[in-house]
């Protein structure tokens, strides 16, 4: 039995917006051997520009005395001036995460809305000339105003 005004057709589906990974808990620590640790767990690298910066903040060993503890946002650009590299900084944001010497096993929630931010999508490379980075940076300054801290590379994204 044929039906009429059936007609069979080839065709193909074409997804233009970038997939979402799985997400996956990602970590940052900072911490001197056997005076401090702490750990800076969120739930991913790679934000939309509309995205919430959710995480939290392990003290898993203090044995100094912390005066603040800060979560920083830094655009790194790189262009190419004449035959060298150049870079310029700009701080996005500092976010206070701890005021005060926290103590050990304690544990603090964080979020920032990144939509409040003046952030634009990383730029891999372009033409070899220019490049954009973000960097986050957790923070530690302790009473004598001693800096420890780690930065870790995250990619801010827009859909078009």
């Amino acid at each position: 039995m044929v039906c009429q005004g059936v007609e069979e057709v080839d065709f193909a589906v074409l997804i233009l917006e970038p997939q979402e990974d799985q997400p996956q808990t990602t970590n940052m620590e900072v911490g001197i051997e056997d005076i401090l640790h702490i750990n800076f767990e969120y739930s991913k690298n790679r934000f939309h520009q509309k995205d919430v910066l959710t995480g939290i903040l392990n003290m898993c060993l203090v044995e100094i005395k912390i005066k603040y503890v800060q979560l920083v946002i830094t655009r790194k650009e790189y262009y190419l001036q004449g035959s060298q590299f150049e870079t310029d900084n700009k701080t996005i944001v500092k976010y206070e995460l701890v005021d005060g010497c926290p103590q050990k096993g304690d544990m603090i929630p964080v979020r920032l809305y990144l939509s409040e931010l003046d952030l634009i999508p990383s730029v891999r490379n372009v033409y070899d000339k220019f490049c954009v980075k973000n960097l986050m940076s957790l923070f530690i300054i302790d009473e004598d105003d001693k800096r420890y801290f780690q930065s870790q590379v995250i990619t801010i994204y827009r859909k078009k």
